[in-house]
Parts: structure tokens; sequence; C-alpha cells
């Protein structure tokens, strides 16, 4: 065992590192104690972590137009999310037409697209950590296509992964570690489509292809150990999935007014 010490602000993603997910836990011990505050410890989706207030920033305001574009920007999010849901239930698309319907075309890449250009092709691979020596060769073409494969990849709304592999309680690439997938996991057979999943701001759908035996023996203790692990876990995401649901769609009544 050992211990992580790590800072980062309270900005984006309200500071959390991408990989720990949203977290109200964490989000409500920061902004309900003091500076030098240590938490109990918080189960994310990297592991158990404690958090320590290292500073405060102080209260401020955002311009209108900043809040405008940042509840356009949410607006705009929560829209796309639910086309996407409609795609899939309603219009029963298959995943592959989903993401040629969403997504751009793929980009023209042209060979040596700075023919004749010494220059842009030493900024080019000095940009890209290849030696400059203003010759375009295979080392460069390859480099230019992974970059412009990168850019397009990074203006996909929709993507399909065709493979994926991981313990029934592990992290998976796309999705990481989500406790209502290990739901889904733990119920589904070969050739099973799950429920939508909601996590990070987006929205997967998983399909079992197919479940490996584990290599090694389980004793009965060690059975009975995880599954019981496995079964809190579970049964603690789906509280916490109904009080979010509960929220999301609760009536709620402004009476802040009363208090001034």
């Amino acid at each position: 065992t050992g211990t992580l010490e790590l800072t980062e602000k309270f900005d984006s993603n309200s500071g959390l590192p991408m990989s720990m997910g949203y977290n109200r836990s964490i989000i409500r011990f920061a902004f309900d104690n003091r500076v030098n505050t240590v938490s109990d410890k918080i189960n994310t989706k990297e592991g158990l972590a404690v958090f320590k207030i290292v500073d405060k920033k102080a209260a401020s305001f955002k311009s209108y137009e900043d809040s405008r574009s940042e509840i356009s920007k949410i607006i705009s999010e929560e829209l796309k999310k639910d086309y996407i849901i409609k795609l899939i239930n309603e219009e029963n698309l298959s995943w592959s037409e989903i993401e040629k319907l969403l997504n751009p075309s793929l980009p023209i890449i042209a060979n040596n697209p700075f023919e004749g250009e010494t220059d842009k092709i030493k900024e080019f691979q000095t940009n890209n950590g290849l030696e400059s020596d203003g010759k375009w060769g295979p080392v460069s073409q390859k480099k230019y296509e992974e970059t412009e494969l990168e850019k397009y990849n990074k203006t996909k709304l929709a993507n399909v992964s065709k493979s994926e592999e991981g313990s029934i309680n592990g992290s998976f690439k796309s999705i990481g570690k989500n406790y209502q997938l290990m739901g889904y996991l733990s119920a589904m057979k070969d050739g099973d489509v799950s429920n939508i999943i909601e996590s990070n701001n987006k929205i997967y759908q998983i399909k079992l292809n197919n479940i490996s035996e584990p290599t090694e023996i389980i004793d009965e203790e060690k059975f009975k150990s995880i599954r019981k692990r496995l079964l809190n876990s579970m049964s603690n995401s789906i509280f916490n999935n109904w009080i979010q649901y509960c929220r999301k769609n609760a009536d709620i009544v402004d009476v802040r007014h009363k208090s001034i």
C-alpha cells in the first residue's frame, strides 16, 4: 500500500481527476468544510480516496455572457443525449447506423501535405517530437495520419468499441469502473444488451460478447467474500441512482425569498 498526494483546483470537472468520475460526497465535503479539513475515506471509481482541503477560492460572479454560454452548452448536451436515446429506443437503429448518422465524414488524409514547403515540414516534425530534417518520409506521414485521426475522433459524437475485456468488478477503457455496469454484467448472458447507462455526462449501451471463466479456482470462503462485496456495491449504486432519479424528477419550489 502507498499514499498518493494529489492537488487539483476546483474548476474542470469540479476539480476531480476524470477517472474518478463525479462524486457528490467529495463535492459536499469540499463545500461544507474549512481549509485543512481531512475527509473520511470516500469510495470512488478508482478505489478509496481521502481528501484534504488545502485552499479555497473567494466567492465570485460569472458574467451574463459566460453564464449564457455555459447554460447553452449544458442544454445542448442534454438534447443530444435525448436524441441519441430516441434513436436507440424508438428508431431501433444499430450502433453502426447511429455512429454513421451522428459523426462527421472521415477526413481525407493527404500524402505529403506539406510538399515543397520545407519550413512547414520542419515545424510539424519539431512539434511532434520527430527528427527535424525537413524531409517527408514514412515516419512523418504516419505521425501526420495519427494526428489527423486524433483530431477527427475528438469531433465524434458517437463511438462504437468492438471489443473490450475486463473483470465484472473491474475497469473498462471506454466507461471506466461503473457500478451500474457491474450490476448489469452480473445478470447478463452472452449476446445480451444492457439498458442505457449514464456516466460522466455520456451515455453508454453495452453488449456482452462472451463470458470467460476464471483461470484460478476460487474457494468457498473467498467466493462468499467477493459476492458480499459485489452485492453491497451494487446495492449502494442502486440506492444512489434512485436518489439521483428522485432529485432529477422532483418538483422543486424555490422558497429562498422567504428567508429574506
